[in-house]
């Protein structure tokens, strides 16, 4: 099909893969089995490709699952899997990712992120009782490695509220007006740290938690700016905004 349609494949060209979470020792042994087989799928693919006489694309596959949960999941309603790979095929094509404006609103909203890191200090607390009363002690490795994670994420969202505040306060009106001019030129690695703080922000605290397949309620979010009706799913938390 690709080649009578004169069309290429888009793969990602990962050098590091995850080490793997079940906390049985093996971590390492999992880390060279994983990279080998994909390794073994991605040759097989441009040589059977090359032979077939079908252009193999290798793009940067930082932040496409990110960027695929977090816009186009709750845009078409798509499974999140799916979402990367459309991210995969856009950076193939050469499309740039930009951030819906709602984002960049709520991102600005310090009222939204004292909610999120509300949220995020209220999933810690629960991680710490789950993790006292856990006696297996490999579920228990699974809960303290999920603790480390939140409070990376949650002084992560610190840091840029931080920031935020700082820039802000600080920047004279001409020269917001020099750094909007020079946002294009401040390149990609602006751009990812975005993204990172639009999943710290939005996912994990109006999804409840790390690992999730449906990411439909952020469409209110995305599209219409609207957070409190997918927070108001989370049980009745009694958050009152910044005193």
């Amino acid at each position: 099909m690709r080649k009578r349609k004169e069309k290429a494949i888009a793969i990602e060209y990962i050098k590091k893969l995850p080490k793997g979470r079940r906390g049985d020792g093996k971590a390492k042994l999992r880390k060279i089995l994983q990279f080998f087989s994909y390794m073994r799928i991605l040759k097989k693919i441009e040589s059977l490709a090359i032979k077939e006489g079908i252009e193999v694309v290798k793009v940067n596959p930082a932040f496409t699952s990110v960027i695929g949960m977090m816009k186009y999941c709750p845009q078409y309603f798509i499974d999140k899997d799916v979402a990367g790979a459309y991210v995969i095929g856009r950076k193939a094509l050469g499309f740039q990712e930009e951030i819906p404006e709602n984002y960049k609103k709520l991102l600005k909203s310090q009222i939204y992120i004292q909610y999120a890191l509300w949220r995020l200090g209220k999933m810690e607390e629960e991680l710490r009782n789950k993790l006292n009363q856990e006696k297996n002690k490999y579920k228990a490795n699974g809960i303290k490695r999920d603790l480390r994670r939140l409070k990376r994420e949650k002084k992560f969202l610190e840091r840029f509220l931080m920031e935020t505040n700082k820039s802000s306060q600080s920047e004279p009106e001409t020269q917001k007006q020099v750094d909007r001019r020079k946002e294009p030129v401040r390149g990609e690695k602006s751009s990812r740290k975005l993204w990172r703080v639009l999943r710290v922000a939005f996912a994990m605290p109006l999804l409840g938690g790390f690992f999730v397949r449906d990411f439909s309620p952020l469409r209110p979010v995305m599209v219409q700016g609207k957070w409190e009706g997918v927070a108001s799913r989370l049980g009745p938390d009694g958050f009152a905004g910044p005193p």
